[in-house]
């Protein structure tokens, strides 16, 4: 049994559908991802779990349990929302504690689990500090630590570290995966940001216009996605898309575009002479001749970023601008100078085939 199911789930404000007859299960032990852009649903979604809404049809079972039937703060969840939103007249002891004071306790009761929950998040220290003495990174972390202090198995974390800085964000993502571990609970984590679904999820839900298009393990949805908007967001950086057509090839198909051709196989339901486009990830594309099957072109380096192991090299052919991630140690990194002109090269086999949001094809080495 999951721990928690949403079934049939719709939710609208007003003429504007947010959810719509969505179904999803999160399992004991998930750290589950609600991935999607902004007005994608994950939020209500999640407001809808811990009881801030109430969802116009369809039912979610917590425990297995109709959430319906339980009064408020029964369904025992843990939420961090998106906004640390801190009381700036308390400490940061009593900010974490005051979920646990609402529910009753005393100090002296909640303390202890106010100091593990401190300790795992490295604000230990900070524990009788006011908010105005803390960074935004300290308090982000004081706002999720009052999210995890309960004594539960299910927390809930709402996009908690939007608004961060990169180098952040990364310490951070570091830190929550070691305190779910650390906790041994479930997590649901709704964020907009594909590398830290990647970097967090057990599992990752796709949201799109409030339903969920596709589910799956990271390295499911990384390496065979079935839907364009997945394939193009679920990594980093941006995915290239190159536009084209499918043509009959003798006994075969060919993908046709502006920078060559190459063999394909096609889904079955799919037919020749229609618009598609070829997306293919940056890591997949060369920039040196190579002596395999692909499509290619002259091209010039227009710019480059530096993102420590790697590097984003941006490469404008007359077609369009590719970005090409290359290993910052490459011995050949000299020959993407600004201005140099270098011959983009993308193989066949790396290359993924959609018909408007849906997946159709594969090239051929």
């Amino acid at each position: 049994m999951s721990l928690i199911t949403f079934d049939s789930i719709s939710k609208s404000f007003g003429d504007n559908s947010v959810l719509d007859n969505l179904d999803l299960q999160i399992n004991n032990g998930d750290l589950g991802i609600l991935y999607g852009g902004s007005a994608s649903g994950k939020s209500v979604l999640l407001r809808l779990l811990v009881g801030l809404e109430t969802p116009d049809s369809g039912s979610i079972y917590i425990r297995g349990v109709d959430a319906a039937t339980l009064a408020p703060g029964e369904s025992n969840i843990g939420y961090v929302p998106q906004s640390f939103a801190l009381f700036p007249d308390k400490t940061v002891r009593a900010n974490i504690a005051y979920p646990l004071s609402v529910m009753g306790q005393t100090p002296d009761q909640s303390d202890e689990a106010v100091e593990r929950v401190g300790e795992l998040l490295g604000i230990a220290h900070l524990l009788d500090r006011k908010p105005d003495q803390l960074s935004g990174g300290q308090k982000q972390r004081v706002a999720i630590a009052r999210g995890l202090v309960r004594d539960t198995e299910i927390f809930v974390l709402d996009d908690p570290l939007v608004g961060l800085d990169f180098k952040l964000r990364e310490r951070l993502v570091d830190d929550l995966r070691a305190t779910r571990d650390a906790l041994g609970a479930t997590f649901i984590y709704a964020t907009s940001d594909a590398g830290e679904a990647l970097a967090l999820g057990s599992r990752i839900a796709v949201l799109s216009d409030g339903k969920i298009v596709e589910h799956g393990t990271p390295e499911e949805l990384y390496q065979h996605p079935n839907r364009f908007e997945t394939m193009t967001r679920v990594c980093f950086p941006a995915a290239n898309v190159v536009e084209g057509t499918v043509e009959q090839s003798g006994n075969g198909y060919r993908f046709v575009s502006g920078i060559g051709a190459i063999d394909i196989t096609l889904n079955e339901h799919f037919q020749a002479n229609q618009p598609v486009v070829a997306v293919v990830r940056g890591e997949h594309i060369d920039h040196q001749p190579i002596s395999v099957a692909g499509l290619s072109a002259p091209s010039q380096v227009v710019l480059r970023e530096d993102l420590g192991a790697e590097e984003i090299v941006y490469l404008k052919t007359d077609q369009q601008t590719f970005t090409c991630v290359v290993r910052a140690d490459a011995a050949d990194l000299h020959s993407l100078d600004l201005g140099h002109q270098v011959n983009l090269h993308i193989r066949a086999d790396k290359v993924a085939l959609f018909s408007g949001n849906l997946r159709v094809g594969q090239g051929r080495a």
